[in-house]
């Protein structure tokens, strides 16, 4: 069993100690996750974007928060539940940043390349995941481990008992279907 479902496990029983091994284990990846999420907001729209330079969005304060989150769930049983929540919740935390965000600049005058350069791009990309998730809910649960919880091929083949072959594929089919049709609604 992966220390990390053990500690769940355990605070699931009320181990008032496994909390906080849960944290203490759980923090270092889940701060890898954000820094890579954050990665991909500069990479995609800059590094002077304001969403990516938001104080709320600093790797730290992004990883606080969706622990807060992921503490409230008492669903989730095993180390594969829990990366693919923190995926999401990490997901969620920056697209209702990038709302916020945009609702205070609908407030004053903005140009079209403002609007361009705001959440919505962040809006737009999740709708498609989301319509994607409906349709293929395994590879988008492997695109969401991959891209967003930031997992290598071989630890998404061990968390969902799948072979290695099969994740490729079905994070190639993930890409080019999501590639698709966000350019597709984009025009």
């Amino acid at each position: 069993m992966p220390p990390l479902t053990h500690f769940i496990q355990r605070s699931q029983r009320g181990d008032s100690n496994a909390e906080h091994d849960l944290y203490q284990h759980a923090y270092l990846r889940l701060h890898a996750i954000a820094q890579q999420a954050r990665q991909r907001v500069k990479t995609r729209f800059g590094s002077d974007n304001p969403v990516s330079n938001d104080c709320s969005q600093h790797t730290t304060t992004l990883v606080h928060d969706a622990y807060l989150k992921l503490r409230s769930h008492t669903s989730v049983s095993n180390q594969r539940e829990y990366f693919r929540l923190a995926a999401k919740v990490m997901r969620q935390l920056l697209i209702d940043n990038a709302r916020q965000w945009q609702a205070v600049k609908r407030q004053a005058d903005i140009t079209v390349h403002d609007e361009i350069c705001s959440g919505i791009a962040y809006q737009h990309i999740d709708a498609c995941f989301a319509h994607f998730e409906k349709r293929y809910p395994r590879q988008s649960e492997i695109a969401q481990l991959r891209y967003l919880a930031g997992l290598s091929i071989a630890e998404i083949s061990e968390l969902l008992c799948l072979s290695e072959s099969t994740i490729e594929k079905d994070i190639r089919f993930a890409r080019c279907w999501l590639v698709k049709h966000i350019h597709n609604s984009d025009n």
